[in-house]
């Protein structure tokens, strides 16, 4: 009988979505991540893996003008967007990841979003990286849920339907309150 990572029986699943930017590089480099992740997820041959080419930079706009507001304020963001503009400096010969508006005109709004915000408030850069991160990290609400589905497939598949939650206490019923 095979116990896995968490002591239990059953299998733990690890989250392997590239999210949006993380396989541009790589693809911009001539290996797509994200077709590979598919192929793998419909159990297919992935054919022969690839190498990217080197020397290919890529940069991320919004997270560039977040980092230069909490350093710098106003003047440092105006620099900042300007070197992305002209792709100098620390910029240069670089790519834009997130929000590619040389292929894509439209996406350079959420970019001119963000700069302008951060020109008339600096300050809000804190709030509006948090913002981003709520709206996609697993939180408190969303952990539970994980876990009473974690214990509805234990239930169903007869598994043991109890294990340590983080904090010591055994989960709760999934179909019933805590």
């Amino acid at each position: 009988m095979t116990k896995f990572a968490d002591g239990t029986q059953a299998p733990v699943y690890i989250d392997a979505n590239p999210r949006l930017v993380e396989p541009m590089n790589a693809y911009l480099r001539g290996v797509d991540l994200t077709g590979t992740l598919v192929r793998v997820a419909l159990n297919e041959c992935t054919g022969t893996l690839l190498t990217g080419a080197e020397g290919v930079r890529t940069r991320l706009g919004i997270p560039g003008l977040l980092e230069r507001a909490r350093v710098a304020g106003r003047r440092g963001v105006m620099a900042d967007f300007v070197a992305q503009l002209r792709t100098a400096g620390k910029y240069s010969g670089s790519v834009e990841e997130l929000t590619p508006y040389t292929d894509d005109l439209l996406s350079v709004v959420p970019l001119l979003t963000v700069l302008i915000s951060l020109l008339l408030q600096p300050s809000a850069a804190s709030r509006i990286s948090r913002g981003a991160i709520d709206s996609y990290a697993l939180g408190e609400r969303r952990h539970d849920f994980v876990q009473k589905l974690v214990a509805a497939g234990r239930q169903s598949t007869n598994l043991p339907s109890s294990t340590a939650h983080p904090g010591g206490t055994a989960q709760p019923d999934a179909l019933g309150d805590a």
